[in-house]
């Protein structure tokens, strides 16, 4: 079997990085847990995932680690492309993470993720959000190895 490469997750040493820069992220089964009515609500999903990936710290620009502007700050919790007035990069919440160039909304991540969680077949999956069923394998496999780095985290910080 091939071995599964994680872009995602560049460093799993917290003691090293300052928590603003730790790599965040979610799993299905983060969503399975707490999913609910509220997810229905696009506004919702963007927060929950956003918050989620991005936690309380500073936000800055991807390239060079300058602050957000308050205008800029609230474009990126709108989830809308950003242009960085120090160096002139553009890039949304999602880039440079491990949902960057995902090409579904919000809402349908997170029907994504609880689907996958819930054990739901992988073309029901497909049918429902019109997907591939190779692209709900490969999300699938993504989340399992999140799980996975997650749990090793979990067992290194303990």
């Amino acid at each position: 079997m091939e071995s599964i490469k994680i872009n995602a997750i560049q460093n799993l040493r917290p003691e090293i990085d300052p928590p603003a820069t730790e790599p965040r992220s979610f799993t299905p089964r983060d969503v399975g847990c707490q999913f609910g009515a509220g997810f229905l609500d696009e506004g919702f999903c963007r927060r929950w995932i956003l918050s989620g990936i991005h936690g309380a710290g500073q936000i800055t620009c991807p390239k060079c680690r300058v602050p957000l502007s308050d205008i800029a700050l609230r474009r990126f919790w709108e989830g809308r492309r950003i242009c960085c007035r120090a160096c002139g990069k553009f890039f949304t919440a999602l880039t440079g993470t491990f949902l960057g160039g995902c090409h579904m909304d919000f809402r349908e991540v997170i029907l994504l993720a609880a689907f996958l969680h819930f054990d739901i077949p992988h073309r029901e999956i497909a049918r429902i959000l019109r997907i591939s069923p190779e692209t709900v394998r490969l999300w699938d496999i993504k989340s399992k190895a999140l799980e996975r780095v997650k749990g090793m985290m979990v067992i290194t910080n303990a």
